[in-house]
């Protein structure tokens, strides 16, 4: 899988990790696993009839030198982890940025809120049933950027927050991308900002 390969030889410290599972079902398993860096976003689709996490993946949400990123992981996520693949991230090596948020006041400690403290819109979907249904044969355009992005702005929040120390240049360079959103009224090119944002992104 070339995906992996790619994320493999990252070279990066940290990345952001985000979790998917279906809403509305009875202890579903994660469906999905989104990894980033700072210039790539890679999706893992999962059989939840017999989950098994590419091996890339795996080595690097236990990697102990690899600082992984997130937003409300210690909630459910840890858990659903390891309940689905068993076997548990090493929590000393990660960063929840929803107890940033929260020990910083911030009114919407969640990304979406996150993002807005340091001066970007991201729409986040309401409950659509449709939407967050992540065993679908096939995931809509949206549903991938809305993963990668789930897992890639964490790393920004987090390096313009002070919280990660991030090479200026490579800060300039994912600034030069986000800089271009547009505003939540004007939604409909948002998909197109994120599939430039993620034009690397694998699926």
């Amino acid at each position: 899988m070339g995906t992996g390969c790619s994320l493999s030889r990252c070279g990066h410290p940290f990345v952001g990790i985000d979790f998917e599972w279906n809403e509305g079902e009875s202890n579903p398993p994660v469906s999905l696993v989104q990894i980033a860096t700072t210039r790539l976003a890679v999706l893992f689709r999962i059989d939840t009839e017999s989950p098994v996490l590419h091996p890339v993946a795996k080595s690097i949400l236990l990697d102990e030198k690899v600082t992984k990123i997130g937003v409300g992981m210690g909630s459910s996520d840890f858990k659903k982890v390891r309940e689905t693949f068993g076997f548990a991230i090493p929590q000393e090596q990660t960063i929840d940025m929803l107890k940033e948020a929260e020990e910083r006041g911030l009114e919407k400690p969640g990304l979406q809120g996150m993002c807005e403290s340091i001066g970007y819109n991201i729409d986040k979907p309401g409950y659509l049933p449709r939407f967050y249904h992540w065993t679908a044969p096939e995931l809509t355009r949206d549903q991938k950027l809305y993963a990668a992005g789930d897992a890639w702005f964490p790393i920004l929040v987090a390096a313009k927050w002070g919280v990660i120390n991030l090479d200026q240049e490579e800060l300039a360079h994912m600034t030069s991308l986000v800089i271009k959103i547009p505003p939540l009224e004007d939604l409909g090119k948002r998909p197109s900002f994120l599939a430039r944002l993620f034009g690397c992104m694998k699926a």
